[in-house]
């Protein structure tokens, strides 16, 4: 790939990708999986890599997130943490169940 193609391929890529984000992020519509869009993210990155000339402060490999749809609902972080430990919990468990009942099925 010469200099002009992998400038073209960049570009195409940053307009795919802020495209596609918004698609997703903004108007809750994706119109690719989450693997094609790795994949087109990853071959944008190994482009600037290459071509470091070509990155700028727009890129989609230079951002973090996005607008968001505010019909996305919002949590406040402390459901979260409570979500995340009774989570953790559930995954335990087994184990728990385990160490506590003998080989008849009794209570220790």
């Amino acid at each position: 790939m010469d200099r002009e193609q992998a400038r073209l391929r960049i570009e195409y890529l940053h307009a795919e990708l802020l495209r596609h984000n918004r698609l997703y992020y903004q108007l809750n519509q994706p119109e690719i999986s989450d693997q094609q869009y790795d994949q087109l993210d990853q071959e944008l990155q190994e482009l600037e890599l290459a071509w470091p000339e070509f990155v700028t402060e727009q890129s989609p490999s230079a951002t973090v997130g996005s607008d968001r749809n505010e019909n996305f609902p919002s949590m406040p972080i402390q459901l979260l943490c409570s979500a995340f430990r009774t989570a953790m919990i559930c995954r335990k468990l087994p184990l728990l169940t385990n160490a506590c009942v003998g080989s008849w099925g009794r209570i220790r």
